[in-house]
């Protein structure tokens, strides 16, 4: 089955949400990443399918969200870019360090992501970018592990605006993997959201960006892949030379790939080839 990120002319005929959620190109089924069906799809558990036509569901559902002018975006970007810098401010230099030392990572890759602390929420905030560097939104991660995100936000990248070029771009999923291969000495890298999310900002990027080499980094399952299919699918019209490059066995991410120096160099030995 042939699948594609919802967006803002297709969201997800299960929640009606422009993104997150896959859904396939004959309107049969989607994966919705918010609402639960009897069956989780994906080692990591990160969707449930729903066979449209068998829960009740048609491809005439759809609807069509209205676009933000750009008076709204604006306002939008600039008000998360504030609370991302309040959040910034609030971090304590022993909490980011905890945060660094519990996902394995450095402390410049943090400090490069504008990673903060939302009092508000108890978590460590992520700020979400527009392809222009905006903020767009914020993701929250708990202790516990939870993620979660700041009431309004709309799914973008991470990224260290001024790092990106045109030599070569690493893109994997989400802000914990953006960190890590920060962590690992690359500058020109972008996070996307899980399933392929926020694929039309990615897409956005490289036209902008042109980069002469895209690497796809997908958590590893049936999920990453097929978000990095879909993904793959609309970068290689802008660069051709798109390619997926697959974890080291046994790892379920970048961030734990590193952990290991045996598959951190494994990794690097990848990238360094397919890069030059």
């Amino acid at each position: 089955m042939s699948w594609q990120q919802a967006g803002v002319d297709c969201p997800c005929p299960v929640c009606g949400k422009p993104d997150w959620c896959l859904v396939s190109r004959d309107g049969a089924a989607a994966i919705c990443s918010r609402i639960e069906s009897d069956r989780v799809f994906g080692d990591q558990g990160a969707g449930w399918p729903h066979h449209l036509r068998d829960d009740g569901w048609a491809s005439t559902d759809w609807r069509s969200l209205p676009r933000q002018s750009p008076e709204s975006r604006s306002e939008l970007a600039q008000d998360f870019g504030k609370l991302s810098e309040k959040y910034v401010d609030e971090l304590r230099p022993e909490s980011r360090g905890w945060l660094a030392s519990e996902l394995g990572l450095k402390l410049d890759s943090l400090t490069a992501l504008c990673v903060g602390y939302a009092q508000d929420y108890e978590a460590f905030s992520f700020p979400m970018r527009e392809p222009n560097g905006n903020t767009c939104g914020i993701r929250l991660r708990r202790y516990d592990g939870s993620n979660l995100a700041v009431r309004g936000s709309r799914a973008g990248l991470f990224f260290v605006p001024g790092r990106l070029n045109g030599k070569f771009l690493l893109i994997c999923e989400g802000p914990s993997d953006t960190a890590a291969l920060l962590s690992m000495g690359y500058g020109s890298v972008i996070g996307h959201p899980k399933c392929g999310g926020a694929s039309d900002r990615v897409v956005t990027v490289c036209r902008w960006l042109r980069p002469a080499i895209a690497l796809l980094i997908p958590e590893a399952g049936e999920l990453g892949r097929i978000g990095a299919e879909v993904l793959a699918s609309g970068l290689k019209l802008i660069v051709p030379q798109t390619t997926t490059v697959i974890l080291p066995n046994g790892c379920k991410d970048v961030r734990e790939a590193i952990q290991d120096e045996k598959n951190a160099d494994r990794l690097r030995d990848q990238i360094g080839a397919l890069i030059g």
